[in-house]
């Protein structure tokens, strides 16, 4: 069952190793010199831990799946917030959710992956929903 559960590995400057994290475990973690091996590391940490909480009568949590996420999420903000955001996303020619996407995708680091910005061809009814 470890194959259905997903690991992300970042390096560690402290460790100087690959660290392997599970997601659906936040103790759990495994090192190793390349990726490969961290994630097999991490594999066999993996199994040992659903070992245990399968011996003391528990239920695992389920795998997380790309399913999910739907890819979308409502946003309470400030009016001067949304103001401000329709007012920039004016000026860039994009379309509100362009430009969102492209500010949370750089608080997340990911600056080499731009989100696909759409123009905007005027302003219909559906541009000013929300605003």
């Amino acid at each position: 069952m470890s194959e259905q559960y997903s690991f992300n590995v970042l390096w560690s400057e402290q460790d100087g190793s690959f660290l392997a994290l599970c997601p659906e475990f936040p103790g759990l973690s495994a090192l190793g010199q390349t990726p490969d091996e961290a994630i097999k590391e991490g594999t066999v940490a993996l199994e040992l831990f659903l070992e245990e909480i399968r011996a003391s009568g528990q239920d695992p949590p389920s795998p997380r799946t790309l399913e999910d996420f739907s890819g979308q999420f409502r946003v309470r903000l400030p009016r001067w917030l949304h103001a401000g955001l329709v007012s920039q996303a004016d000026a860039e020619s994009v379309s509100l959710n362009s430009l969102i996407i492209s500010y949370l995708a750089a608080a997340l680091g990911r600056r080499g992956v731009r989100a696909e910005r759409t123009p905007r061809i005027g302003r219909g009814a559906s541009d000013r929903v929300g605003h």
